[in-house]
């Protein structure tokens, strides 16, 4: 300012100069003019320049406000911190704004009362928002904290800082438009006193025109500026993540932002000029009718109107998309309404994600309802149960209710509850599953016996939140395998009683068979000439028969010892066993048949009882072959569905499997006796051996072409 008026001092004093010789009288008076003229042009241009900067302070505070509340809501959507660095340069912002706003209008008392009644609600509003991300972090460390920032109470504080600005605005406005008023008037006297002093002084013109010509500059740069500031206002509405649409007062789209587009399908070519039912169409959720848009209301009542909950959004495109937030008035300086801004957010997927995951909850506390085993969670901490299924209820004749929020020690008695809480606190300790094959629980209905697990749920930090229990009602199964032991041990004493009875009756008919056969012999061998043929004949039959029954007691006990002998599996050379075996039985029934035993065939098996068994399926395989030149025996293991079978393959006279039904029962034949020998216990014994290992043996074949007797000694459960 001071440089201006000595600039414009040394222009009067040059012009006074120049004309000091035409008329003293009128160059002073022209010079007065022109001075004065100039005086006020630089002194409005400077207060023009004042009133822009205390319309751009006060533009400050508001996109500092915007800003911060953008940061807040950012992170309260997130739970960024990130995004609270906006937020916290936006509070500063605010505060430098309004001190410079306060130097600016110190000669105002008028507007200093205006900043006093704003500042304190600009700085509530402020803590507000500070409570809000206090609260918002509290959630986030998992603290039970109720809400406590009154959201309403927010938007009623930022509506009285947005009017306290308006009314500061609308002030400096008037004061513009009053300096712009005497900018106009001191140019109109300038150009007066231009065009009467004409010639006297082309000096004095033109430092006026040169004078005016800046104080046009400074106000375009002023303006210039301005447009900036509004720009960067632009900018800012434009950035914000929620979709915005202004209106005007008859409620025609005047603006819409990229994040609006987004959501209603409409370009900002085609939705400025339209009528904002058309670009933001409100239908009902489940009724076919329009839902009343609230920029109207907005317009009606000069308030801020919330969207209505059961709207949904009928986009461009015809999609329907849930949205919330609210419309406001826009109001000028003077406070009529001038239009108004519609913000908003889609919140489609937000409630769909609510609801799959209530359908999630759903669905997980079905199958927890439904689970036949008691299912229960305690907290970490104190070990008191926070969920409890039907099972459970049923099983302790206690309703869940009366659980929830309890320890063991208020239901149990203090030894048995002590007992579970250690073993709680050994699943959490360890973090570990902890398995309880048995363990007592008094019931309502008596003692009843648990197979429990007990897990540790962690949390994110890795430290257990909750523990999962899951607990089986073994109790019947107790009694059932109690039964079945004291069943098995009664069996066990029958076939001792067997056994012996057994040995007993063997060793008695031994005897006379003995003798039978015996006396049979010497009778043949000392009286065989006084007897004819048929009498040898009788003889020779009924030594056979002797025979034949000395050799089923043998069978029968030996088949009595494959079932009462201890099991002792271990890794056995099949294929050494089986060439030693089938050595053996080639020798005794063909000693032309072919032996083919496969190489590196091995089971894990008894490996006397093995031995036994291969000596009964080989033998088998020679005998009824043995009619055959080329008969061909085979030994060796196939994989089928994920068993290894052991196979003994002839190629003998084979059987009908049909008529076989029961080929593993003892002394069932398919062949006469007077074609192959044999007592029929053969394959019984087989069958036997190959039950006591847990496997099962089969048969394929059909009547001369051979049999194929298959077994397998590990299943893949005895294996896994």
């Amino acid at each position: 300012m001071g440089y201006h008026r000595r600039s414009l001092s040394q222009g009067s004093r040059k012009l006074e100069l120049l004309a000091f010789g035409f008329a003293l009288a009128l160059v002073l008076f022209v010079d007065y003019l022109g001075y004065r003229s100039a005086e006020v042009q630089v002194e409005t241009a400077g207060w023009v320049e004042h009133t822009h900067e205390v319309l751009g302070e006060l533009d400050g505070v508001l996109i500092a406000s915007i800003d911060a509340e953008t940061g807040r809501r950012g992170f309260a959507l997130t739970g960024n911190d990130a995004l609270l660095q906006p937020y916290r340069d936006a509070e500063a912002r605010t505060t430098r704004h309004l001190a410079r706003l306060r130097t600016l209008v110190a000669d105002n008392p008028a507007q200093i009362a205006r900043l006093d009644a704003l500042e304190p609600r600009v700085k509530r509003r402020l803590e507000l928002l500070d409570e809000a991300v206090a609260e918002q972090q509290r959630r986030a460390r998992h603290e039970r904290v109720p809400q406590t920032v009154n959201t309403l109470r927010g938007s009623e504080e930022m509506n009285g800082v947005r009017a306290g600005l308006a009314a500061m605005v609308a002030t400096e406005r008037i004061l513009l438009s009053q300096r712009e008023a005497r900018t106009a008037e001191s140019v109109k006297l300038s150009r007066a006193a231009q065009l009467a002093g004409g010639a006297l002084s082309i000096v004095l013109l033109t430092l006026v025109v040169f004078r005016l010509q800046r104080a046009l500059r400074e106000r375009e740069e002023s303006e210039r500026r301005a447009r900036d500031r509004e720009a960067d206002l632009a900018i800012t509405l434009e950035s914000i993540g929620d979709g915005v649409i202004a209106t005007d007062a008859s409620g025609v789209v005047t603006r819409i932002n990229p994040v609006a587009q987004q959501i209603t399908g409409w370009e900002v070519s085609s939705a400025v000029g339209k009528p904002i039912d058309e670009v933001f169409h409100l239908v009902h959720d489940t009724k076919s009718r329009d839902v009343p848009n609230p920029v109207h209301d907005a317009l009606r009542t000069n308030a801020i109107v919330e969207i209505d909950d059961a709207a949904v959004l009928l986009a461009k495109d015809g999609q329907r998309r849930r949205i919330a937030d609210s419309a406001a008035p826009i109001r000028g300086p003077d406070g009529t309404v001038r239009g108004a801004v519609l913000v908003f957010r889609d919140i489609t997927k937000t409630l769909e994600d609510a609801r799959s995951l209530r359908r999630t909850h759903a669905f997980l506390d079905s199958i927890l309802e439904n689970i036949p085993d008691m299912v229960f969670v305690k907290d970490a901490q104190d070990l008191a149960f926070v969920r409890f299924n039907r099972a459970g209820e049923t099983l302790l004749g206690l309703k869940r209710d009366e659980l929830i929020g309890k320890t063991d020690f208020a239901f149990f008695a203090p030894d048995q509850a002590k007992a579970f809480v250690d073993k709680d606190r050994e699943a959490l300790r360890g973090k570990v599953l902890v398995d309880i094959p048995e363990e007592p629980l008094t019931t309502a209905g008596g003692v009843r016996w648990l197979h429990t697990k007990k897990v540790p749920v962690l949390g994110d930090d890795g430290e257990p939140e909750y523990l999962l229990g899951i607990s089986a009602d073994i109790t019947e199964r107790r009694r059932d395998e109690f039964a079945l032991r004291q069943s098995k041990d009664a069996t066990e004493t029958a076939h001792r009683d067997l056994e012996a009875f057994s040995y007993s009756v063997a060793h008695d008919l031994r005897a006379p068979l003995r003798s039978i056969d015996g006396f049979s012999q010497a009778l043949l061998e000392d009286h065989g000439d006084k007897l004819d043929e048929e009498g040898k004949s009788h003889l020779v039959r009924v030594r056979k028969a002797a025979q034949r029954m000395a050799e089923l007691i043998d069978d029968l006990l030996a088949l009595a010892r494959v079932s009462r002998s201890e099991l002792a599996r271990a890794p056995v050379d099949l294929s050494m066993v089986a060439r030693e075996v089938g050595d053996q039985a080639r020798t005794a029934h063909n000693p032309k048949a072919e032996l083919v035993v496969a190489d590196g065939l091995t089971v894990s098996s008894d490996p006397r009882l093995l031995r036994v068994l291969l000596e009964n399926l080989l033998g088998n395989a020679f005998k009824f072959s043995s009619k055959r030149d080329d008969a061909r025996i085979q030994v060796g293991q196939r994989t089928e569905n994920g068993e290894v079978a052991t196979f003994v393959k002839d190629n003998g006279a084979g059987f009908d499997l049909a008529a076989a039904k029961k080929l593993f029962t003892a002394f069932q034949r398919y062949h006469r006796p007077n074609e192959y020998e044999g007592t029929g216990i053969g394959l019984a014994t087989a069958q036997r051996i190959v039950s006591r290992h847990g496997g099962r043996i089969w048969a394929e074949s059909t009547p001369g072409s051979g049999a194929t007797f298959s077994f397998v000694l590990e299943t893949p459960e005895r294996t896994a």
